[in-house]
């Protein structure tokens, strides 16, 4: 794996992943585990990228966090950097939540909480993030997918 990963048209290097991480949660270390990218690739010279996902590994290839970085109609940005317990870990899922810091779009106000919850990619992959405030859920969305080899 290359030491830059692309985002949203701009490089974020490996280390400033691993750092974060490493920041946030103190005592267990990411080490030299693999951090791996989902995001949208530019088209045509143009990419639209409302979200990309950094999926932070142990060196034993457990999942240790998820950054989750979030891009706003106005072209500002935020990361949420959250742990993995290690239980989920272990079933080889991930359950988190967080409250909303970024305004991202003018049809939801910032009360909200956002609810992520997938599984570690393989095979196939798994992802929901909703999005809820003192009244009840206000978003929910969902992909799955299969791995393919890359072909023309």
């Amino acid at each position: 794996m290359k030491d830059v990963l692309m985002g949203n048209g701009y490089a974020v290097q490996r280390s400033e992943i691993i750092a974060a991480c490493n920041c946030f949660f103190g005592g267990e270390r990411i080490g030299a585990g693999a951090v791996r990218l989902l995001t949208m690739p530019r088209v045509l010279g143009f990419v639209f990228n409302p979200i990309s996902l950094y999926y932070c590994h142990h060196e034993d290839g457990r999942l240790a966090a998820m950054v989750y970085e979030v891009t706003s109609t106005f072209g500002e940005r935020r990361s949420y950097v959250l742990p993995v317990l290690a239980a989920d870990a272990q079933a080889g899922r991930f359950r988190q939540q967080t409250d909303k810091r970024l305004y991202v779009s003018p049809f939801m106000a910032m009360g909200m909480t956002y609810d992520f919850q997938g599984q570690t990619p393989g095979d196939t992959l798994g992802l929901a993030i909703n999005g809820s405030d003192s009244g009840g859920l206000l978003i929910a969305t969902s992909m799955n997918g299969a791995r393919r080899p890359m072909s023309d």
